[in-house]
Formats: C-alpha cells, sequence, structure tokens
C-alpha cells in the first residue's frame, strides 16, 4: 500500500497536469461532438491550480490557451463555442493570475509556528495530531495557525469526520523556497 505523497510526487503531478492540460488542448476538434470532453481535463487543471494558489501552472497553460484560441477563427463545427469557452477559461485564468499574490511577497519568520508547520507538511499531509506531536504544541494552537495559513493559501486542510488532514499547497512550497533562500523577514 503506497505511503503519504510527498513533495516530490506533488511536483511531479503539477507537472504532469500541466503536459496534460497542454496535450488535450492540441487535440481539441472543432468537428467533433465530445470537445467539451475533451476540454474538461484542462479546466480541472486550472480550478486545482486555482485553488493551491498555484501561479506556475496558471502562466504555464495561458500561452497553450492563447494558441487552441487562435485556431478557432473560422465558423467550422464548434467553433464559436470552442472559443467562448477557451475565452471563458483563459479570462479565469488571467484573473486568478492577477488575484493571487506573489509567493515571495508573503513574510513570516522561521521560529514561527507558521513556519514550523510548513516545514513539516514538506513531506506530505499530516492530521492536526500529528502536527500538534511534532510540533509540541496545542489543539489551539494548530488550529490558529492553520487558519491563518488557510488564509494565505499556503496550505489546505480536508476534513474525514473529526480528523482534519493538513497539506501544503504549491503556493506554501514556493513561500517556503523563497523564505529558504535568504528572503524570510526575522521577527524581534
Amino acid at each position: 500500500m503506497p505511503g503519504p505523497p510527498n513533495a516530490a510526487d506533488e511536483d511531479t503531478d503539477v507537472e504532469v497536469r500541466r503536459e496534460v492540460a497542454t496535450r488535450w488542448l492540441g487535440r481539441v476538434d472543432a468537428e467533433s461532438d465530445t470537445w467539451q470532453a475533451d476540454l474538461a481535463p484542462v479546466t480541472m487543471t486550472l480550478v486545482d491550480a486555482l485553488l493551491q494558489g498555484d501561479a506556475g501552472t496558471l502562466q504555464e497553460v495561458a500561452d497553450p490557451l492563447r494558441d487552441a484560441l487562435a485556431t478557432m477563427f473560422d465558423d467550422q463545427g464548434h467553433a464559436r463555442e470552442i472559443r467562448g469557452y477557451l475565452l471563458g477559461v483563459l479570462e479565469a485564468t488571467r484573473w486568478g493570475l492577477r488575484r493571487l499574490p506573489d509567493p515571495g511577497d508573503i513574510e513570516f519568520a522561521k521560529e514561527t509556528h507558521a513556519w514550523q508547520m510548513l516545514d513539516c507538511l514538506r513531506d506530505g499531509p499530516l492530521t492536526s495530531s500529528e502536527l500538534k506531536e511534532r510540533l509540541g504544541t496545542s489543539d489551539s494552537q494548530i488550529s490558529r495557525v492553520g487558519r491563518n495559513l488557510l488564509a494565505r493559501q499556503l496550505v489546505l486542510q480536508r476534513r474525514a469526520g473529526r480528523v482534519a488532514v493538513w497539506e501544503m499547497t504549491a503556493r506554501g512550497r514556493q513561500a517556503m523556497e523563497h523564505a529558504a533562500n535568504g528572503n524570510a523577514r526575522r521577527t524581534n
């Protein structure tokens, strides 16, 4: 039975999703009645990127979206519908990029619980109990820090009944990398 995903697995997943989205964009055929199903993986990739604050994926998929749109300027088959669909997805991508703050703009000190919680999540998802044990802190502290990280789109929280599972987003990884490269602010 496979263990929890680690950072390398998640990075690979992001790359695979980007490649799949680009490949599906290249397959769109205005004459096909399955054009919506062909574009579904593209839309799912973009929604996942928005939810995870993954500006890299949004940026990388924007050019193939524009390229696919450029091929739909005749009115044969479903070209008009596809053009409208692609314009909507492209606009959502643009707005997503405008609304997502740069991970480099996120400031937190390495000595804080926020940094420590993210550091624990580098190797994969953990429950609140596991985080509490690793950080040597209380449930309320995990909840408070977790809410702060959620608001900044650095982590995701999933619930299975009463068990909360935390995992780092692509944006959280970017912020950690930026901070680890000497750009973290120190608090007094």
